[in-house]
């Protein structure tokens, strides 16, 4: 028969043994949850890119030996790194794969990082950019040792670096937006309308993006003969497949483009220009999708400027519930946000199309002519249309205090210079004839303590002398709900003890 000093070694055994279980099954966890983070999405993707590699290599009839260089090009392509082939560089990269890889960051991270605290972020951190980073370096160790015998050359290290980082960094800030948002705002104070302007801002310039696909589709129809002309210089059904895969990754950078063309700039494919006014036509390289260029001037195509028009008066109309001074300050503020997306939008879409020379929007042009649409457009809009008083959501932070009602501002500030009541940190309880450490007494309340049974009645007996009722006298019930804005402690006091008790209490402590 065991002793009972045996079982409880046997016991705290067992509970350690768990504990050491516990600990290794949960940093087990945490380790496949970084391998996820750091490798999920670029393996996926490498493996993606692995196939279309060797499908294009087999078809072309070649062999299977320079796929790791291949695939490793198209890795860095994918992260917008311009990739040289015989001293011929592409710099215009499709931008589908680039926001497909930040989608998949975003997720990824936002799905492991939800049960983790702020400060347990950092191996995550750096898991989501140490992955596709380890890649890009191997993918330049393989493109350097394949430059040696193949025409391809190898890329400049710190843009493929930057490039990945830039590119899994905005994934994560994406991901990570809805936890750190509020805080960032707080720590550089700024105002919640200037984020609810730069958020319409946002959404303004998605509804000239959304006009712009509109416009896209409905060229493509018109066009279609031209479209399927070049389709036809794929002479088989593989290349057809090749050329409609490279048309729906370069879709993006069509959009954009055509954005820039609705706001007034011009954008160029080559020798090919398209604008609004004076469009330019020539040869191009045979995508399909490029077939959504202007073969010559059309009398419709100033009414495209609706587009902008749209966006502007819905920024107007956004703005609604501020002064005047208010909302036109709103208005620029949004399109500012506007013109800089725009403007970011139109770097990633553009670059080198070899001996073609460049392809992409005048950006300078594109920026302003956004801000200018949408500024000048929204600004009359809410000159015109715009309402005061009607403040859709949140509480106003343009107006400065002057604006409240001069009754709020004198409580306020009444309430600001009003000192704070004193009271001492601790009250002592004081009985007569009984040793406190033997007493049953209620915790008595002092400051912000509470007592610990508030429901109970509170038996007070005649010796005892409390400091609450002296409080309560030198602080009035009135002046304890001017200074602190909110009602004072209430003690509850046993139904059996009266008025002249209370009197007899305040007496002794005289």
């Amino acid at each position: 028969m065991s002793s009972p000093r045996n079982g409880s070694s046997a016991s705290r055994l067992r509970a350690l043994r768990n504990a050491r279980g516990a600990r290794a099954h949960q940093e087990a966890t945490t380790a496949r949850s970084l391998m996820t983070v750091a490798f999920g999405v670029p393996v996926t993707a490498l493996v993606i890119l692995a196939v279309f590699g060797a499908v294009v290599l087999l078809a072309a009839h070649e062999g299977l030996g320079s796929l790791a260089s291949v695939v490793s090009g198209m890795w860095l392509a994918s992260h917008q790194v311009p990739v040289s082939i015989t001293e011929v560089t592409i710099g215009i990269l499709p931008l589908a794969p680039t926001l497909l890889l930040a989608a998949g960051t975003a997720r990824t991270v936002r799905r492991h990082s939800a049960e983790r605290a702020n400060q347990d972020l950092l191996p995550l951190l750096i898991s989501a950019l140490g992955g596709p980073l380890l890649i890009t370096a191997v993918s330049l160790a393989v493109l350097m040792d394949a430059a040696s015998t193949d025409p391809v050359q190898s890329p400049n290290a710190l843009l493929s670096f930057g490039w990945t980082v830039a590119v899994h960094g905005i994934g994560i800030a994406f991901a990570l937006a809805p936890r750190w948002f509020g805080l960032l705002v707080r720590r550089l104070h700024i105002a919640p309308d200037a984020i609810r302007a730069m958020r319409s801002g946002a959404l303004a310039f998605g509804i000239v993006l959304g006009g712009a696909a509109i416009v896209v589709v409905i060229r493509l129809v018109l066009r279609f003969s031209t479209a399927r002309e070049m389709f036809g210089t794929g002479n088989s059904a593989l290349g057809y497949l090749g050329l409609l895969v490279l048309s729906l990754l370069y879709l993006p950078n069509i959009v954009i483009g055509t954005a820039g063309v609705l706001v007034g700039a011009n954008a160029h494919v080559g020798p090919v220009t398209a604008d609004l006014f004076n469009p330019h036509a020539g040869q191009v390289p045979p995508l399909p999708i490029l077939s959504v260029l202007p073969a010559g001037s059309a009398v419709y195509a100033p009414l495209l400027f609706v587009v902008a028009l749209v966006a502007a008066v819905w920024l107007g109309r956004e703005a609604d519930g501020w002064s005047l001074g208010a909302r036109v300050r709103a208005v620029l503020i949004a399109a500012g946000a506007a013109a800089t997306l725009m403007v970011l939008a139109a770097v990633l879409a553009g670059g080198e199309l070899g001996v073609l020379g460049t392809a992409g929007v005048n950006i300078p042009a594109a920026g302003v002519f956004m801000f200018c649409w949408l500024g000048a457009g929204g600004t009359l809009a809410t000159v015109v249309l715009g309402r005061d008083g009607v403040r859709p959501r949140g509480a106003p932070s343009w107006e400065d205090e002057t604006s409240l009602p001069r009754p709020a501002v004198d409580e306020i500030e009444d309430a600001a210079q009003s000192p704070e009541p004193a009271f001492e940190d601790e009250v002592e309880p004081e009985f007569a004839g009984e040793d406190p450490a033997d007493s049953t007494g209620p915790a008595y309340l002092t400051g912000s303590a509470q007592a610990t049974e508030p429901d109970s009645a509170v038996e007070v007996d005649e010796e005892v002398v409390t400091e609450p009722f002296d409080r309560a006298d030198e602080a009035p019930r009135e002046s304890a709900e001017r200074q602190t804005g909110s009602a004072p402690i209430d003690f509850d006091i046993d139904e059996d003890i009266d008025d002249a008790d209370i009197d007899l209490i305040l007496r002794n402590k005289n």
